[in-house]
């Protein structure tokens, strides 16, 4: 599995495919970004999809997204990084939530600091009756999560996409501790 997937990313350098990469599994995900670190110019940003729909799942993600960033920045300096939320994680970004999930608070609080955009979905939001004001000060409230993702893919940005993933599998992302199957 590991040799097609190798063999695909080296097809999709060849043939100057779209620096667009999907996920299909928990551990692919540094692999997409390890294609775009393959490449010898960065793309003009990188959008982080996520829409796992358990609201846990951004305790995992955002941080896994900081250190992202920080091997694109190391290899690309300044490149433009935005994340886009929106499934039903993306309320845990609420002001009421602020204490509940302050460590997601704080992550997206040094995302913003690192001089990347944080969105979350404005219509998902109003299914719920949520108004963008109720969201904390770190986010922008898009019109539409996925209509955000194509304004930056028609600027041709790469996109890095989470799935819908379980909190089973978003932990397994994390590095095991010792002693652990």
């Amino acid at each position: 599995m590991i040799r097609t997937i190798a063999s695909r990313l080296l097809l999709l350098l060849f043939i100057g495919a779209p620096l667009t990469v999907q996920a299909v599994e928990p551990r692919l995900l540094d692999a997409q970004v390890d294609a775009l670190l393959l490449h010898s110019s960065p793309p003009p940003g990188v959008v982080f999809e996520v829409e796992s729909w358990d609201p846990r799942s951004l305790y995992v993600l955002l941080p896994w997204v900081e250190k992202q960033v920080v091997r694109l920045r190391e290899r690309f300096p300044g490149l433009d990084m935005a994340i886009v939320t929106h499934g039903r994680e993306q309320f845990t970004l609420l002001r009421s939530e602020a204490v509940a999930h302050a460590p997601v608070h704080e992550a997206v609080r040094r995302l913003r600091l690192a001089h990347v955009r944080v969105h979350v979905c404005g219509e998902h939001a109003s299914w719920r009756g949520v108004t963008p004001e109720e969201f904390i000060a770190d986010v922008d409230v898009a019109a539409s999560g996925p209509a955000q993702i194509n304004d930056y893919l028609r600027l041709d940005w790469a996109l890095v996409v989470t799935d819908k993933m379980s909190l089973e599998q978003l932990m397994s992302l994390l590095p095991k501790a010792a002693g652990q199957p």
